[in-house]
């Protein structure tokens, strides 16, 4: 792993393999870590922390429907840690609820992103937060 990652959390393996596809395809120096669930995510990163090379993850990208925690509880738990707050965090969801988006805003969510669905959506996706978030890319 170069150092540089990005958290992927979605429980639909389709999702995660398309996210790490098109951001190879825009730096194939970033890596995209996924996860299938919160729980998962959280056991990598907690013991990633106490190694001598641990970084943290330029951006987090996580479903808003996920099993064991949902999206909101898992966002309040990033929020909440001291290491971890800092850390951008984009909701992607396929959700039409205004409010999960407004609930996602007063939690200072970095982006709050409907899930594109196709490749070339997906593509696109990656380019926004490409440009909105420059430190995903190669330096």
């Amino acid at each position: 792993m170069s150092g540089r990652y990005i958290l992927h959390i979605d429980d639909n393996p389709g999702e995660r393999r398309l996210v790490q596809e098109v951001f190879s395809e825009i730096d194939s120096d970033c890596d995209v870590l996924g996860f299938p669930d919160g729980d998962s995510a959280i056991t990598y990163l907690t013991n990633q922390t106490h190694t001598p090379t641990f970084a943290l993850p330029q951006l987090i990208l996580m479903d808003l429907h996920i099993p064991k925690q949902n999206g909101m509880e898992l966002l309040a738990y990033f929020k909440q840690h001291p290491s971890w707050n800092s850390v951008p965090i984009v909701m992607l969801t396929n959700s039409h609820a205004p409010t999960e988006r407004s609930q996602s805003e007063q939690m200072d969510i970095s982006g709050f992103e409907r899930k594109p669905g196709t490749l070339e959506g997906y593509q696109a996706l990656a380019y926004r937060l490409a440009h909105r978030f420059p430190q995903i890319l190669r330096k």
